[in-house]
């Protein structure tokens, strides 16, 4: 059977709250290696682990991250209430900083640090990377930067840093320009790419999400994808490690 790693997306994000330190410690300390998060800039100049600039979704306030300091972001609450009621009140928005302190305390993490388009749109290119591969910089040596957004991978390149491209579809044009990037990993949706046919081939890695179920894990393994993304990725493992 082909053999393959699982990321953890945003964390343990199945039973705590998503790209916050509890999720990303739990994976780890459940033996995921492979930790993905997502990047957002503060009005300061601050990366913060966040998915969505607006705060509504995973806060019980309004607000938007790149509009608001870090003095007060940090103080932010994300716990999910919608999900998770008052469990995780205390709870705050994490700084990639602090992230990457974590992760150099376990040298068997390879981080998937995701930088989202709102903050690039937002605060420009070169602010945004600046700042990332400042606060990566004590493991970037095991950091694999990836976005959907082709510029900013390209500009990680050339600063140093492994890149993975988040596809943003499956047609041919994505495809090609696949192929000129030649990033050390390509991250799929599953949906883009379901069906039974082997994955572009190429001198990268395929990482496919969101995946649930140790069959189709299993599945598109045996279609070319070495990395398997998930928000149950620690429960995915204790299938795998209880299966024959």
């Amino acid at each position: 059977m082909t053999e393959f790693a699982l990321v953890a997306h945003r964390g343990h994000a199945a039973r705590f709250p998503e790209n916050t330190l509890p999720a990303l410690v739990a994976a780890a300390d459940s033996g995921i290696t492979h930790l993905e998060f997502d990047i957002q800039l503060s009005s300061d100049g601050i990366p913060v682990v966040l998915h969505d600039a607006t705060l509504k979704r995973t806060s019980a306030r309004s607000g938007d991250a790149r509009t608001l300091p870090w003095s007060e972001l940090c103080q932010t609450p994300v716990g999910e209430p919608k999900r998770f009621g008052a469990a995780y009140a205390d709870v705050c928005i994490p700084s990639v900083a602090e992230v990457a302190a974590f992760a150099a305390t376990r040298p068997d993490l390879h981080l998937f640090p995701e930088i989202k388009a709102e903050s690039l749109e937002h605060h420009g290119h070169e602010r945004v990377l600046s700042a990332t591969l400042a606060a990566l910089a004590p493991v970037l040596d095991r950091c694999t930067v990836i976005s959907f957004d082709l510029r900013s991978v390209q500009m990680a390149r050339a600063a140093g840093a492994r890149i993975g491209w988040c596809l943003p579809n499956a047609r041919s044009a994505t495809r090609a320009t696949a192929t000129t990037l030649a990033p050390e990993v390509l991250f799929g949706d599953v949906t883009d790419f379901s069906g039974t046919t082997l994955l572009w081939p190429g001198d990268w890695r395929w990482a496919l999400y969101e995946v649930t179920e140790l069959k189709t894990a299993r599945a598109l393994a045996a279609r070319g994808a070495t990395l398997i993304e998930s928000k149950r990725a620690p429960e995915l493992l204790a299938e795998l490690r209880a299966s024959p």
